[in-house]
C-alpha cells in the first residue's frame, strides 16, 4: 500500500476517535442538561396533584383506560395533562432518548389506605424510564374515601372496637363514652362503622354523627379487603444500562412521614415508611430459580411449564419498611427483594415473601443519588452510615395516626389474637354486647409487558412478552348490638 494511502487512512482512524470521543464527552452534558430540564418541568406540570390522580410529567408517556369513554373523553396526550386513577388500566413511560429529547416520566398520587383525615397527604409514585405498571385494583372494586363523619359513642359504657365489621372479629381496642371517632367507611349491611385512621370497626349501634344533617348512609361501602385505585399494582422496569446514572428506569415511592402506608407490589404486600427505589424484571423460572440472588425465594414452587416470573427489588433510601406477614422490619439503607411467577394469561401463580434485608453498600447508595434531585413532595437526601445504624437499632419505627381537629384521643388497645387480620368467633353472637370497665382486656396482571430481569454482574437475556390483550404503548383510549 503506498505510503500516503497509509498516511491518509490513519489521519482519518484518528479523527474517527477525536469523534468518538467528543461525543463521549458530550453524552453526560446533553443527558444532565436533558434531565435537568425534565425533572424542571414535571415539578411544574405536576404541582398540586389532587388524589387519585395520573399525571403526564414529561414526554413520552402512554396510558390506557378500562372505559372507552374515558379514552376519549381525557386527554392525556401531552405534559401537565391528567387522568383519573379510578378507570386506569396501566401507564407506561419511555426510555431516556437524547437524540429525540426524550425522557418519559410520569407522577401518580395514589390515596392507598390514607384517610381524608390527613388532608393533602398520599402517597406518590413517579415513573422514570422504561416502567410500566398497571393498576390491580378493578375500577368497579375501588375503594374511594370522601370526607369522613365525625361520630361519638352513645353507649352508656365501654365498648370495643373490632378488626372487621362483625363480633366475630377479634378486638383491637376499647373506646369509651362519648368518645369522638372519625367514620370514613361503612359495612356492606350498614351495621358497622370503619373509624379513620385506627383501621378497626365499631357497631353503628353505639355512634352517632357528632353534627346534625350528616348521615352515615352516604358513607362508601368498604370491606377488610377494601383498597383504593393503584393500592394493589404490578409494575416492571428496564434491564439495560442507562446512558446516564441520572436517567435511571426506576418507579419511585415516597409516602407521608406522618404514617405507613400498605401496599401490594407485584402481589407482595409492604407497609412503606416514606421513600423507596423500586425495579422489577422478568425472566423465565427456569433461569430465575437458578439465580443466586432470586433463586432462594423460589424454593417450593413447582410449576408446570416453564412460567415468567417478576424479580422484585426494594431499597429504602428514607425511613424504613415492615413486610410479610410476621411484620420483618426493613431498615433504612436496606433492601429486600421478592418473586411472583404468573401463569400463561399472566395471572399470578406464586409470590414469595420479602427477603431478609441486606445492607446497601456505599456504591449502591451512591447509586440512588438521582432520587436527591426529584420534584417529590419532599426532599430527600442519601442516608448516612449513622442514620442506617440507628434504623437498625431502633427497628420498626412506629409512626402516629393522626387525625382531624379536634385532636381525638386513641382508644384503649387491647391484646390481639394470635393472628389479627383473621375473623376470629368467641361467643355466640346473640349475647350481650356491652363491655364492663373491668373486663377490658379480653383476648390479573393479563396486560402486563415483560423482559428479562435485572441482576448484579450477570448476563441478561429477553424473553416474549406475555399475552396481552393491546399493547398500551398504542395507546386506548352493624346486627344492631353493642359489641363484646
Amino acid at each position: 500500500m503506498p505510503r500516503h494511502y497509509r498516511v491518509w487512512m490513519v489521519c482519518v482512524l484518528y479523527v474517527l476517535m477525536g469523534a468518538v470521543v467528543v461525543q463521549s464527552a458530550a453524552q453526560p452534558s446533553a443527558c444532565t442538561a436533558l434531565v435537568t430540564q425534565a425533572l424542571q418541568a414535571v415539578g411544574q406540570n405536576c404541582e398540586g396533584l389532587g388524589r387519585n390522580t395520573a399525571c403526564y410529567g414529561f414526554d413520552r408517556v402512554e396510558a390506557r383506560f378500562a372505559s372507552s369513554s374515558t379514552a376519549e373523553t381525557v386527554a392525556f396526550g401531552q405534559p401537565a395533562d391528567q387522568a383519573p386513577l379510578l378507570d386506569l388500566i396501566d401507564l407506561r413511560t419511555a426510555p431516556l432518548d437524547l437524540v429525540a429529547e426524550r425522557w418519559g416520566i410520569a407522577v401518580l398520587n395514589v390515596q392507598a389506605n390514607i384517610p381524608n383525615t390527613l388532608p393533602g397527604q398520599a402517597v406518590t409514585f413517579m415513573l422514570l424510564g422504561d416502567a410500566q405498571v398497571q393498576n390491580d385494583v378493578p375500577a368497579d372494586q375501588a375503594l374511594t374515601v370522601g370526607e369522613p363523619v365525625r361520630v361519638i359513642v352513645t353507649a352508656g359504657q365501654r365498648v370495643n372496637l373490632r378488626g372487621g365489621p362483625a363480633t366475630s372479629f377479634n378486638i383491637v381496642g376499647n373506646a369509651d363514652p362519648g368518645q369522638p371517632f372519625d367514620a370514613d367507611a361503612r359495612s356492606a349491611d350498614g351495621q358497622w362503622v370503619r373509624l379513620a385512621a385506627f383501621d378497626a370497626w365499631l357497631s353503628r349501634s353505639l355512634v352517632a354523627p357528632l353534627t346534625a344533617g350528616d348521615d352515615l348512609n352516604a358513607l362508601p361501602v368498604a370491606d377488610l379487603d377494601s383498597q383504593s385505585p393503584m393500592q394493589a399494582f404490578y409494575f416492571r422496569t428496564g434491564i439495560g444500562v442507562p446512558t446516564c446514572a441520572e436517567a435511571p428506569d426506576v418507579l419511585v415511592l415516597q409516602g407521608p412521614e406522618a404514617a405507613r402506608v400498605r401496599l401490594s407490589v407485584n402481589g407482595a404486600e409492604v407497609e412503606l415508611g416514606s421513600t423507596a427505589v423500586l425495579r422489577s424484571a422478568t425472566e423465565a423460572f427456569s433461569s430465575l430459580s437458578g439465580s443466586p440472588i432470586f433463586g432462594g425465594l423460589l424454593e417450593g414452587f413447582d410449576p408446570v411449564g416453564d412460567p415468567a416470573c417478576l424479580a422484585t427489588e426494594i431499597s429504602l433510601i428514607e425511613g424504613d419498611a415492615v413486610v410479610n406477614t410476621e411484620g420483618a422490619h426493613v431498615p433504612l439503607g436496606h433492601r429486600s427483594r421478592s418473586a411472583t411467577c404468573l401463569s400463561e394469561d399472566g395471572a399470578p401463580v406464586f409470590t414469595s415473601p420479602w427477603s431478609a434485608p441486606e445492607r446497601l453498600t456505599g456504591e449502591q447508595l451512591t447509586e440512588l443519588a438521582f432520587v436527591e434531585a426529584l420534584p417529590l413532595p419532599r426532599d430527600v437526601s442519601l442516608p448516612t452510615e449513622a442514620d442506617i445504624d440507628a434504623s437498625v437499632q431502633r427497628g420498626p419505627n412506629v409512626k402516629p395516626e393522626p387525625t382531624r381537629l379536634p385532636v381525638i384521643a386513641r382508644p384503649t388497645r387491647v391484646a390481639p389474637t394470635a393472628d389479627p387480620s383473621r375473623p376470629v368467633a368467641t361467643r355466640p353472637a346473640g349475647e350481650a354486647t356491652a363491655v364492663p370497665d373491668q373486663n377490658t382486656n379480653q383476648p390479573s396482571c393479563d396486560t402486563f409487558a415483560v423482559t428479562a430481569p435485572f441482576r448484579e454482574q450477570h448476563h441478561h437475556r429477553s424473553l416474549p412478552v406475555l399475552p396481552i390483550q393491546r399493547n398500551p404503548m398504542e395507546g386506548a383510549g352493624v346486627g344492631q348490638r353493642r359489641q363484646r
